[in-house]
């Protein structure tokens, strides 16, 4: 997937629709192609309010591909002033893969002893 920056309703657009349609897992990658700009990645509070002073990571070669390491989101903006308050910015939601939650050991409570199920032991059944 190629993204531009220099063509930005066709970025806005294109961004919106695949992030939408598209389901990413872990191990996946996304592709940005941009000139003069980098790619910032940032947390929620600095996607929000477009702050590109603090990033998590940037690129700046004009050639980005982003791997996904994790579940979760991942906020994406540009690296140039006044870029992401103009809507070069995207949020992506990284999936449990299926196979991964089925996989995953599942922890349950312990199951009550025969005894404190009728109230013997329990702190309840204790009399004074």
């Amino acid at each position: 997937m190629a993204f531009q920056y220099s063509a930005l309703s066709i970025f806005v657009v294109t961004m919106m629709m695949m992030a939408s349609r598209t389901r990413f897992h872990i191990g996946d990658t996304v592709y940005f192609k941009y000139k003069n700009d980098s790619v910032l990645v940032v947390n929620r509070n600095d996607y929000i309010y477009c702050n590109i002073s603090n990033p998590v990571a940037k690129f700046e070669d004009g050639n980005t591909i982003f791997r996904f390491d994790r579940h979760g989101f991942f906020y994406f903006i540009s690296g140039k002033l006044g870029h992401c308050k103009l809507g070069q910015r995207i949020v992506v939601r990284v999936m449990v893969h299926p196979s991964e939650e089925f996989n995953k050991p599942q922890e349950h409570a312990p199951s009550p002893s025969p005894l404190s199920a009728i109230g013997v032991g329990s702190p309840s059944s204790e009399r004074p």
